[in-house]
């Protein structure tokens, strides 16, 4: 295991739960019929961990 490596361990794993509970929250909200903004919020947030994830795998990954 790489320094790297050992640094962003945790990073992508915790990005993904976070990723699966805010888009999961965003289902409840929407079928919930509850306030726009929370939708919304859990949106952004489901986005950003989107958007983080593929910056992170093109930055990190392995050239050949």
């Amino acid at each position: 295991m790489t320094v790297p490596e050992q640094r962003t361990g945790m990073f992508r794993p915790l990005v993904w739960l976070v990723l699966i509970v805010s888009a999961s929250g965003n289902v409840v909200a929407s079928v919930a019929n509850l306030d726009i903004i929370v939708g919304v919020v859990f949106g952004v947030i489901t986005l950003t961990c989107g958007v983080t994830l593929v910056v992170h795998h093109y930055r990190n990954r392995r050239r050949t």
